[in-house]
């Protein structure tokens, strides 16, 4: 029963912490059908390339009307109207599920020797 609650305070615990982690990161989500990303702060300027509706770009800065996000190897601005700020994680949470599972093994594990040990008790 100790081995149980400590597994579960600590499958509580990694959640919290790991969930907390990957909030953090700040993205703009492009709403648009597609917007140029600028090289400069300036419509005339060079465009570094096109995002399109769904994209994540990674946000640098906000602007009054433009984000600075970084745009494949380089960064660029683009119109605030164009997407909004989100919090997306970065990656998949690959990770997070590969503990649980190590963590409800472990439990599975303690319940098991319990009840293994309970029968032998029996037994004799």
């Amino acid at each position: 029963m100790r081995l149980l609650t400590i597994s579960l305070l600590l499958l509580t615990s990694v959640v919290m912490f790991t969930t907390r982690t990957f909030a953090q990161d700040q993205y703009v989500s492009v709403t648009s059908s597609f917007v140029n990303v600028y090289k400069d702060l300036d419509p005339k300027s060079p465009v570094v390339g096109t995002a399109h509706k769904g994209e994540y770009l990674p946000l640098l800065s906000i602007g009054d009307a433009w984000y600075k996000v970084k745009y494949r190897d380089s960064e660029g601005w683009l119109e605030k109207r164009a997407g909004d700020v989100v919090n997306k994680a970065k990656g998949s949470p690959t990770g997070i599920i590969i503990v649980l599972l190590a963590l409800v093994a472990i439990v599975a594990s303690g319940v098991a020797f319990f009840i293994y040990k309970s029968k032998i008790s029996e037994t004799t």
